[in-house]
Formats: structure tokens, sequence, C-alpha cells
């Protein structure tokens, strides 16, 4: 410790090393006394040369005897130590305390702001209410797990789909953040895009492009357009969702999986080309094999779920490719895996395959008179 300028008392608590032998404070500027206890006993006089503020008690170590103005000086320097140390804790706490009150009142605002940021739309809460007629029941397009649908103009004429979520403040802000998270990330024609977001109060709110020409199960299920739907037609939604999935899988960094695909998520625009839509409940993967997260908390539609999500199994993206089987032999069957001829051990994949390749043509012949 010799010849490094070191000014201020000499540390008392060093007595207390019991295993020291050898320690040299020689040619410094350290003032003070030195104590003659504990681990101070095995230094020598050699270990305080050149220090001319030292003192000590009765010639110890062969430095001058301490003087009451010394004493008061080691005292006045541990006060000053003792201050400063609770100074500088006390605004520690300061600023990790602001930093916390800062951070809690900010952790919303970049997955929001980010979608505000060059490329989306300015939209407020208020030209949403008014676009949507105060989100009155006319405007309505559908419902689904965690919010509605509804149809807006805004004051460019321009027609959006306005995805309200539900004033839940448990599971609201929750999901409106994981679709946020998703939506900002992805870019592509068969997936549905955000324009814009909202979150003002107890209002969250996407701003989504409008599909005017409604979903996959209102084309299969509603006696009105169910005839509207040729082969051709089918093929080309088939190949749209499998291009809009195949870029979250492999195409996304992290991949993302969306964990809900089913025909009231499939949205057809004015050309009858599909968008995949609703990412409330994807995960994104930490890896192209494993899921961030387990299923337990997965809520899933019955019927498009992968069993091994049932048992609590990972995430993963053959989750997706189950549902998008279920979603093509829906096509052709026009039967809802929850129709009511399934149950037990019969399921629609099983009542397809049974009649595979045999009576195959009467599984699609089924779906046609269903669908005529």
């Amino acid at each position: 410790m010799s010849f490094n300028e070191f000014s201020g008392p000499v540390p008392h608590s060093i007595a207390n090393f019991t295993m020291l032998q050898h320690l040299n404070f020689s040619y410094n500027k350290l003032n003070g006394s030195v104590p003659n206890q504990g681990a101070f006993r095995n230094l020598s006089a050699t270990s305080f040369l050149a220090n001319p503020g030292l003192c000590a008690a009765s010639g110890w170590l062969n430095l001058p005897n301490c003087t009451s103005s010394d004493k008061n000086h080691d005292a006045l320097n541990t006060n000053i130590l003792l201050v400063a140390s609770i100074s500088t804790f006390f605004a520690l706490c300061c600023i990790l305390g602001a930093f916390y009150i800062f951070y809690r009142r900010i952790k919303r605002a970049p997955i929001i702001d980010s979608l505000f940021g060059q490329g989306f739309m300015q939209i407020s809460s208020q030209e949403l209410h008014k676009a949507t007629q105060g989100f009155s029941a006319a405007n309505l397009l559908g419902n689904g797990s965690f919010g509605s649908v509804y149809k807006g103009l805004l004051s460019d004429k321009k027609l959006v789909a306005v995805k309200l979520f539900d004033r839940d403040p448990q599971n609201s802000y929750k999901h409106f953040v994981r679709e946020c998270r998703v939506l900002r990330k992805i870019r592509h024609r068969n997936l549905v895009k955000v324009l814009s977001s909202s979150s003002a109060g107890d209002l969250r709110a996407l701003v989504l492009e409008f599909m005017s020409q409604g979903s996959l199960e209102q084309h299969l299920h509603r006696a009105e357009l169910q005839c509207s739907l040729s082969l051709k037609m089918m093929v080309n939604i088939a190949l749209d969702v499998a291009h809009g999935m195949a870029y979250l899988h492999h195409d996304c960094s992290p991949p993302v999986v969306h964990c809900d695909l089913k025909p009231s998520n499939v949205l057809m625009d004015e050309t009858m080309t599909a968008h995949v839509a609703d990412f409330g409940i994807s995960r994104l993967l930490m890896s192209p094999v494993s899921a961030s997260s387990s299923t337990s908390r997965l809520k899933g539609t019955t019927g498009y779920l992968a069993p091994e999500y049932g048992l609590g199994g990972e995430v993963s993206t053959k989750g997706d490719v189950y549902s998008f089987r279920i979603l093509i032999l829906e096509m052709v069957t026009k039967k809802r895996p929850i129709d009511g001829m399934f149950s037990g051990d019969n399921t629609l994949p099983r009542w397809v395959r049974s009649a595979f390749p045999e009576a195959l043509e009467g599984v699609v012949e089924s779906g046609q008179r269903a669908a005529g």
C-alpha cells in the first residue's frame, strides 16, 4: 500500500484481519490514530513511515502521541464517512424509486408506441368511437375470446375493422400486448395487416384492414354463402393460409405459433384472398423447436387444438399444422370438428380416415350436399 498518495484515516477494521502478518502504509498522506489492537499488533514502525499526520497512543510504533484534536479529527472523519454513506444510500434509493415509477408509467409505451411509428396511421380513441358509432351493435362484425370486432368508417372514408378488447383488467391488457408484439413484427400478404392501435384508459383496440368478404367459417356454414366456394377457390384459400403460416413458422424471428387457427380466423378480402387473423393467444418461440412457455394456460378452440396441448405439452409449430389439417378437412366435408356426429372416439380426422380410400367420395359428397 506504500507510495500511493493515499489520504484519510487508517481503516480501524483492519484490526479484525486476524491472519494479517504484513502491511505497509508508508509514504502516503494518512492521518489520524493507529490502533494498537488485533492485527495492528503484528505491524511494525516501518509499516507507517512518512505519514506525518498519523499518531498513536503512548508512542505506539514510534508515532507521535495522539492529542484530543487528533481524536476529534478521527471522529470527524468517521462521521463524514458515515454521513456520506447514508446520503449515498438514500440517494440510490431515490434514484431506484424514481426509475421504478418511471418504468411503471412507460412499460406499456414501447409496445403501444411502436405501432405508431413510421408506416402506421395515427387514430385517437375519440375517432374510433365516432368511426364505429360508439361501438354500436349495428357495426358488430363478430365476437372472439377476448373481444369484439366492429366495422368502422374513418374521417377519410376508409373502411377499417376495429378489434375492441374486453374491458377485463386482468386479461385484456395481456392479450392486447401479445397481439401488438406479434403484429408489429409481421408483414405478409396472407396475414391481416394492423393499421394502428389505441390504448386510452380502459379502452384497448387494434385497427385492422377491413375484410369485405367475411370469414371462411361464414362461407362454409352460412346457407346464403355455402355455394359460393368452388373447388378452385378452396384450393386457393388453403394455399393462402399455408403461405401465411409458413411465413410465421419459418420466416419470422423468433418464429410465431398462432395457436388458434380455425375458419373464423381466416378472413377474405374483396378478391377472396385469405388472411390469417387473431393473434390474441399466439406465442413467440425461443427456438424453432420449443416455446418460451408451456400450454398450461393456453386457451385454444376445442376441435382445432392439438391433442398434445391438452396434456400440457410445449407449444410448437406442429400444433398449428394439426389445426391446419382440421381446417382443410372442414373445408372439404363442410363438417365442424365439434359436429354432433363426432363423439367419443369418433372424430373428424378418424371419420375421414375410415372412408379412405374406398368411401372417400361419399365423405366429400356429404359435404357438398351440406353446401347445397
